[in-house]
């Protein structure tokens, strides 16, 4: 059986279900209710282009799968337009995908294809970007698409660098390229001990509104000094974040983490924690010379880093973007993939 929601009141009594599959699944943090719950209230929902397209899949009346789509009509010019089917949390997550349970992942695909290929008057393009390395899915469900009359590609779209913490601090940091080792360790000695900065993580649940405003006060500062809006410039985005941070925190998912120099947080790290990986959404900073010369972003990161180890984290996910610095903290290049079929062969944008 497979339900199709398509009301924000159907989206709104998920919760329960959702959180159940989740724990039998190999889902991440981007696909938790939470998360996509938010993003569709904020980011989807105000928009008149767009409208769910959420799929329930169910085996003996159990929830095995869900299939968050949503349906967006693009205009292309006048009245020439197309729908395409997304996934909902697009361009603010890094990892979206089918979520299925252990050992259900074929079931839910076929599933999944069979409906898709059914009601394909409702869409011309199925644009599912952001599709972690590893998925359970999307190789079988672009197969299986294929044979259905779908046509289209699967591709490579962009690389999520991450450590792979060893058993101690100390044997990860031994992982560093011995080109930049002994200068990163000693620039976080300076900083941490020499010019007394403080790590502070935050975890009390009254101070985190007032934490997320200093941190997007920090980011903003950082990318418009050098002619940037940076991420919170967009009023619906602000708003987005602000909103599942809370919501995430009483789950135990948030990371908020921050340097401070005579009490005032200078650096701030947005992380996000689920089961064993610990990632880096975005980083902030509003500090004197002195400070940002000793690159107390790097500094903070190898902290958070070093924290984990206490925590039982596996994994340090830096998501998205290649940048220098990652590498140097001993991250490796994990692919994020894409996959882009059309409901009618041969046309690149079927016009309604």
């Amino acid at each position: 059986l497979v339900r199709i929601v398509r009301t924000e009141r159907e989206f709104d009594s998920l919760h329960h279900a959702w959180d159940d599959l989740l724990g039998e699944s190999d889902a991440r943090i981007f696909q938790t209710y939470e998360w996509l719950h938010t993003w569709w209230t904020i980011l989807g929902a105000p928009d008149p282009r767009r409208r769910l397209f959420l799929l329930m899949i169910y085996q003996d009346e159990i929830l095995v799968g869900i299939a968050p789509f949503f349906c967006e009509t693009v205009v292309v010019l006048g009245p020439l337009r197309y729908r395409r089917l997304l996934f909902i949390g697009k361009d603010t997550s890094d990892y979206l995908d089918l979520i299925a349970r252990r050992g259900k992942e074929e079931f839910v695909v076929d599933r999944v294809a069979r409906y898709l290929a059914d009601h394909r008057t409702e869409f011309n393009t199925l644009q599912l970007e952001d599709i972690r390395d590893g998925s359970p899915t999307h190789l079988r469900l672009h197969e299986t698409l294929l044979r259905r009359g779908f046509a289209g590609e699967r591709f490579l779209s962009e690389y999520c660098p991450r450590t792979y913490l060893q058993n101690t601090w100390e044997e990860t940091a031994a992982t560093f390229p011995k080109s930049h080792r002994n200068r990163l360790l000693k620039r976080m000695k300076v900083v941490t001990e020499e010019m007394g900065i403080a790590f502070e993580h935050v975890t009390d649940t009254a101070s985190i509104e007032g934490a997320m405003d200093e941190f997007i006060t920090m980011h903003q500062a950082r990318w418009n000094v050098i002619g940037h809006q940076g991420v919170f410039a967009q009023s619906a985005t602000d708003r987005f974040h602000r909103e599942v941070a809370p919501h995430l925190h009483r789950r135990g998912w948030l990371y908020l983490g921050f340097l401070r120099s005579k009490g005032k947080r200078v650096v701030g790290d947005y992380g996000l924690i689920f089961r064993d990986e610990c990632s880096t959404y975005l980083g902030g900073a509003i500090g004197d010379d002195e400070i940002m010369r000793q690159s107390p972003g790097i500094v903070l990161l190898m902290t958070i880093m070093k924290h984990c180890h206490t925590l039982g984290i596996r994994v340090y996910d830096f998501l998205r973007g290649t940048e220098r610095y990652k590498y140097n903290l001993a991250a490796v290049d994990v692919p994020n993939w894409s996959l882009l079929m059309y409901t009618t062969p041969g046309r690149l944008y079927p016009i309604l």
